[in-house]
């Protein structure tokens, strides 16, 4: 293969791949449990972006702080289980894709 080529074909797949990180931070994906009683909301990226309760299932004052406790709870099983591909990644040959784990 031409080395010319090559690196056309690079900076091509390098630009496809940040359109596809814009379009999974902008997609939005529900899912629900309990007939509808929670509901969550997930980007393309995995990230928690929205948690709500309904208050058939918890008291109307408590609903606020769940949200934010579960929220919180997700965001740091999230973030353990990137620190931990990482960690594989490192004593792997793969670190290269270290760096995909890191963006935010």
């Amino acid at each position: 293969m031409n080395p010319l080529t090559f690196l056309s074909q690079f900076g091509k797949m390098k630009e496809e791949a940040k359109a596809m990180e814009s379009k999974l931070t902008s997609l939005r994906v529900q899912g629900e449990s309990g007939g509808g009683v929670v509901k969550i909301t997930l980007n393309g990226k995995l990230e928690l972006i929205d948690i709500k309760l309904d208050s058939i299932v918890v008291d109307n004052r408590d609903i606020p702080m769940l949200e934010t406790l579960i929220k919180s709870a997700f965001i740091d099983a999230s973030n353990k289980c990137k620190d931990s591909i990482t960690n594989e990644l490192k004593s792997s040959n793969l670190s290269a894709f270290e760096s995909l784990l890191n963006k935010p």
